[in-house]
């Protein structure tokens, strides 16, 4: 069994899926900003963070990667994103409403966001899918290029939580690649990897994941939340 005083989910491919409008937002963006086509080319999203991502796509505009322009992109993707979402055919991924549930029932638990996402653009996609209330904090991408920094961070963050330090071993991180794995590990948190986002329960346990699952409704069956209630339909 895997116990935790704070758990900490990533957004994409782990709670939810959006159909695309991520991408769709970020080549809009480019697009509109810096004149660039950018819809036929590979850039890998997957466990990323949006800081790592939009210095791909400057380079790929082939312009400066300093702060104006970072911010200058930004501004435009969180303006596209919203619009994206509306049309998209996103959805809250299995289990995720009861996972929130039981951990909010339990009494005993920080429940966060540690994402590759920036604030805004993790505010925008949450409160689209009305999950923002259930998150208590948030650590997130738009600073950081590697995301082991981000499970740093929230150590750091956690070290004077509710004023009671919180240790690493206390953490678990939630998310659908072997880079969110790799992000536990770094601090000596434990790992959930789940299969959600386009990685196997395989390559998940191969990352080095203390638990895999297939999706997030086979949490109540491992007994990895203490909440009172339970889906019957995910045991």
């Amino acid at each position: 069994m895997i116990s935790a005083r704070v758990y900490l989910f990533d957004i994409d491919g782990t709670l939810l899926q959006t159909g695309g409008a991520g991408w769709r937002a970020l080549t809009t963006a480019i697009a509109a900003e810096f004149g660039v086509d950018v819809t036929r080319v590979a850039v890998e999203l997957r466990g990323r963070t949006d800081y790592a991502i939009v210095g791909d796509l400057l380079r790929l505009a082939q312009v400066e990667e300093h702060s104006r322009n970072r911010d200058r992109l930004l501004a435009a993707y969180h303006e596209c994103l919203a619009g994206e979402l509306k049309g998209a055919p996103g959805r809250v991924l299995p289990g995720v409403w009861s996972l929130l549930q039981d951990l909010e029932e339990s009494g005993d638990s920080l429940v966060g966001v540690l994402t590759g996402n920036g604030p805004r653009g993790a505010e925008i996609k949450l409160r689209h899918f009305d999950l923002w209330h259930r998150f208590e904090l948030g650590v997130f991408g738009d600073q950081h290029q590697d995301r082991t920094d981000l499970a740093r961070t929230a150590a750091r963050m956690l070290q004077d939580h509710r004023g009671g330090t919180v240790e690493c071993e206390q953490i678990c991180i939630i998310g659908d690649t072997p880079a969110d794995v790799a992000c536990a590990r770094a601090i000596g948190a434990q790992a959930i990897g789940v299969a959600t986002g386009g990685y196997t329960v395989a390559e998940l346990q191969a990352a080095g994941a203390h638990v895999a699952l297939g999706s997030l409704e086979q949490w109540p069956r491992l007994g990895l939340a203490r909440g009172k209630r339970r889906d019957p339909e995910a045991v």
